[in-house]
């Protein structure tokens, strides 16, 4: 019998599960396009030291967990945005979607993405965006399988000191 995905809200006793998932999935999704010493310098104690420090304290951002059994395989992080000037609909935007690179491919990415737009749309958010390095092949695709199209927007993304990257911006109606 093979074990049930679960997606659920996350915990702060899942913050070194989600930085596990972010980490191996940088360290995997991101090689040929950030530098590697810096994927290879990533801890995981810092990681989910930084995640606990940064945790919300209260429902925005509002993280998502996919587990299998009792292990954290994927995670998602949804944050509504403020009302855009000139009375636009306010947005929501996903911040984040990674699963363990072993699970890449079996569908966790996409119900992870379901369960947050779901709760988004039970919301009354009519609009999702979100950011996605151009050079991200993988991502881009996964993101447009899901019904996300590039809105024209770029962005330059300096994170990495050094090292300048390229980010679209992706959206879609609910």
């Amino acid at each position: 019998m093979s074990p049930s995905l679960v997606v659920r809200p996350g915990a702060l006793e899942d913050a070194e599960g989600i930085a596990r998932v972010r980490m191996l999935s940088w360290q995997s999704a991101y090689q040929g396009i950030m530098p590697q010493d810096f994927l290879d310098a990533m801890d995981l104690l810092d990681q989910a030291e930084r995640t606990k420090r940064s945790w919300p304290r209260g429902e925005d951002p509002a993280h998502l967990v996919a587990t299998l059994e009792s292990e954290v395989v994927g995670w998602t992080c949804i944050k509504l945005a403020i009302e855009e000037q000139g009375g636009e609909a306010p947005e929501a935007e996903i911040l984040a979607c990674y699963t363990l690179p072993r699970c890449w491919g079996q569908g966790i990415g996409f119900r992870m993405i379901q369960a947050a737009l779901a709760g988004l749309g039970e919301r009354g958010t009519r609009e999702v965006v979100l950011w996605v390095l151009e050079s991200n092949q993988r991502a881009r695709s996964f993101y447009e399988r899901q019904g996300f199209h590039p809105d024209g927007h770029l962005k330059q993304e300096t994170f990495i000191p050094g090292v300048t990257l390229s980010s679209m911006r992706m959206r879609r109606a609910l």
